[in-house]
């Protein structure tokens, strides 16, 4: 899990410093996840651009690991990374370090 939260908070940073032809998309999925933090409603994602969010070697990583197809990984992903986030975010923010090292080791 403490993975997961360094993915996203790296991701979330390189995208607001990011400005390429990609940006657009990127942008959608930032505001995407950010909606699954936050206390409102959440916004779907589908599995491209999940795709494009997670980028190719994590994907991968997973299909290995798991032994699951990319297509069945984003899929799972997309149905149900948005309740996941959301239920470990209660307050509306990402843990601190320190929390998600409490959650991993319990």
């Amino acid at each position: 899990m403490r993975s997961f939260w360094q993915q996203f908070g790296r991701r979330h940073s390189e995208r607001r410093s990011r400005k390429p032809a990609g940006a657009v998309s990127t942008q959608r999925s930032g505001d995407t996840a950010e909606s699954w933090v936050s206390t409102g409603d959440n916004k779907p994602i589908n599995g491209q651009e999940l795709s494009q969010a997670l980028g190719h070697d994590i994907l991968s990583e997973l299909a290995a690991k798991t032994g699951l197809s990319r297509q069945e990984i984003l899929s799972r992903l997309s149905r149900d990374l948005p309740k996941a986030v959301n239920e470990l975010t209660p307050n509306g923010s990402v843990p601190t370090e320190k929390q998600a090292d409490a959650w991993t080791s319990a």
